[in-house]
């Protein structure tokens, strides 16, 4: 449930692969997980050549029955061959959320230099002051460096 993502791997050459994507899907929504984003990815499309529109056509039909308020996208692939690979690895990118920017200010010892390049390489600095040996940093920064430097924000 306090997933970002569920990765789905469904085995297409599986004469029973509709059932169980829909039994994935119940469990999913049993447990409480069904409003968690997911991506399914098409498994084994190599040995089944053109069973995605099939395969997809399915999943229309599952999630009609369903109606699961996160519709699951689906990405043909092949693990054997790494056919689709991309493809699903460019649909994480866009299913996953940002790692989200804000607007804080830094202050580190000046003797935290590799902290003080952390903000530099990881976010976007608008200003930088020096005052006697502490340095201020204002910056946008995503959420996984505000977490990661948060005892130096002010």
């Amino acid at each position: 449930m306090e997933a970002a993502l569920i990765l789905h791997v469904a085995d297409v050459s599986s004469p029973h692969a509709q059932h169980q994507i829909a039994h994935v899907l119940k469990v999913l929504a049993e447990i409480g997980a069904g409003d968690t984003p997911q991506l399914l990815a098409l498994n084994k499309m190599d040995l089944a050549p053109g069973a995605e529109a099939e395969v997809e056509t399915a999943i229309s039909r599952l999630l009609a029955g369903s109606h699961p308020r996160v519709q699951p996208r689906a990405a043909a692939v092949s693990a054997r061959t790494g056919q689709g690979i991309g493809e699903l690895l460019a649909a994480v990118d866009e299913v996953l959320p940002a790692d989200p920017l804000a607007l804080v200010r830094f202050r580190f010892p000046a003797g935290e230099g590799d902290k003080i390049g952390m903000v530099h390489e990881f976010g976007r600095v608008r200003a930088t002051e020096y005052h006697g040996d502490h340095c201020e940093i204002e910056a946008e920064a995503p959420l996984s460096l505000r977490e990661r430097l948060g005892r130096y924000i002010v």
